[in-house]
């Protein structure tokens, strides 16, 4: 049992500990008793005695934008149900025929092959998934350096065969892609040990709690159901639009069946992210150390209550910052109407305006979409609006935005390069199966299989590497607000981020 003593010999500050301008009042280690471990409850408290932090009661935040959301949705529906009700014109209405029987289609694959294929493309892709993220856990910092070097090499690659070619200037762009890559990675190595602790920290933590894997998996099964959901009322609004005659309407329900695809697409995939953020950061706040190197969390179902806020009082922020987002890539769906009609109709200078405005609303997508990663951290921890969350993170990125930045580019390269081996690697299983397999061969159901096993491998892995990202998002955050938190609850790691955290932008060694 430690003592009220113990306070003075808390490991020497983090140099993340004082942040100009960010850090707040919010700190729930400021005036913490060190002398006794945490109960249930107590990351509630902050250092006011009153803040948000894994508020029991939490209020309601940004309600009109649930509201909107809902009216969104109704309106989506009542326009399904009269896409559905109006009579088309006779040449609409015709009925698709069935293919001709006397047409050979090809010999079909016995269900036993067929059944043995689906399996291998599923549990294959899953079973490297799962090896991949084991490696992860225990050899980072090299899977980073190997991510460096591959992404280099493949622009090289890309480079020189354009060269060869005669696209100079796409070789040009490759070739500076590549190089780039080579001064980043002299630039990073300093910080490479940093996203490794944190890396490994973050398999552990999913591995403890499989829910966030698994509320990953329902955000892929949500997501499938509301693309169903939307092409039934993309074919309502379809059908409306054949009924109509004034242009504007027609138009009109086109952008706003892509803007409702848009906004609750990214709904779904932000829901996801602030129940698994509200899990780590349960982890980082509550989870103590225990004598045998474990961690003990005294929050029963985590995952469940981090969801149940999600899904309420959270929903409403979610739902401000998808909105932001939809708005932008509904706009640059529009610019890029507008640019094809004007190369239809040669007008060049309607072309660069068009494709000028689309590049600056793609980097502003850009921008709002890496504030919104670390704002729904915040509205995770916090319960705060989305408004709030965004002002907040804007501070961080001020205090650490070269951290957060080359933090989030390590983390990411890494999870690109599995999504993309894993796919290969999955592609190759599949295309084994086959060729092992006593059915006859097709160039076409090679293709086909081999390409249906990447998609599924790379659909599975995106999965838990979007856990992985919100974990990786949420731990800088919680260490950004409050690194003593950690010292006090989880020593051991902290001092491995304290020994692992950079002090200079470009190392001089490895």
């Amino acid at each position: 049992m430690a003592t009220p003593g113990d306070k003075k010999q808390l490991p020497p500050p983090m140099p993340y500990e004082s942040l100009p301008d960010y850090h707040n009042a919010t700190s729930s280690s400021a005036h913490f008793p060190y002398d006794r471990a945490p109960q249930e409850g107590d990351a509630l408290i902050g250092s006011d005695g009153h803040s948000e932090k894994f508020n029991r009661s939490p209020k309601y935040k940004d309600v009109w934008a649930t509201v909107l959301f809902v009216v969104h949705l109704v309106v989506l529906v009542l326009l399904a149900v009269a896409g559905f009700r109006v009579d088309l014109p006779p040449a609409s209405a015709r009925a698709v025929q069935g293919a001709d029987p006397s047409v050979p289609v090809g010999d079909n694959l016995p269900l036993s092959t067929l059944y043995g294929l689906i399996a291998v493309m599923i549990f294959g892709g899953l079973g490297l998934t799962v090896a991949y993220f084991m490696a992860l856990e225990r050899y980072a910092r090299h899977m980073i350096q190997t991510s460096f070097f591959l992404n280099t090499a493949i622009s090289a690659v890309i480079g020189v065969f354009n060269l060869a070619s005669g696209a100079f200037i796409a070789a040009l762009f490759a070739l500076l892609y590549a190089g780039i890559h080579i001064f980043m990675y002299f630039a990073y190595r300093s910080r490479m040990d940093f996203a490794r602790v944190i890396l490994e920290n973050v398999t552990t933590v999913t591995k403890m709690y499989p829910g966030t894997v698994i509320t990953g998996i329902l955000g892929v099964a949500g997501q499938t159901v509301w693309s169903i959901g939307w092409i039934i009322a993309a074919i309502g609004g379809a059908r409306v639009i054949q009924t109509v005659e004034s242009d504007g309407v027609k138009y009109a329900v086109a952008v706003y069946l892509s803007f409702s695809l848009y906004w609750t697409s990214q709904i779904i995939k932000n829901v996801v992210h602030v129940t698994v953020s509200g899990v780590f950061a349960t982890f980082y706040f509550t989870g103590i150390s225990t004598a045998d190197g474990a961690v003990v969390v005294p929050v029963r179902n985590p995952t469940l209550k981090s969801a149940k806020r999600a899904l309420t009082t959270s929903f409403g922020p979610i739902a401000f910052g998808s909105l932001i987002i939809a708005l932008i890539q509904t706009l640059r769906g529009v610019l890029q109407t507008i640019r094809r009609n004007a190369r239809e109709e040669n007008n060049n200078i309607m072309v660069l305006a068009a494709t000028c405005a689309e590049c600056i609303l793609s980097l502003l997508e850009g921008l709002v979409a890496f504030i919104n990663v670390y704002a729904y951290t915040q509205v995770a921890i916090y319960g705060k609006s989305y408004l709030e969350a965004a002002r907040d993170t804007w501070a961080l990125i001020r205090a650490r935005g070269i951290d957060l930045i080359i933090n989030d580019d390590l983390t990411s390269g890494v999870l690109t390069m599995g999504a993309l081996l894993i796919g290969l690697a999955n592609a190759f299983v599949a295309y084994v199966f086959l060729y092992l397999s006593s059915v006859p061969k097709t160039k076409e159901l090679e293709v086909i299989a081999a390409i249906i096993a990447f998609v599924v491998a790379f659909a599975q892995f995106w999965v838990l590497a979007e856990t992985i990202r919100s974990g990786v998002a949420t731990t800088f955050v919680c260490l950004a607000e409050d690194p003593i938190a950690l010292a006090r609850t989880k020593p051991d790691l902290y001092e491995k981020i304290r020994a692992a955290y950079p002090t200079s932008g470009v190392a001089s060694d490895v």
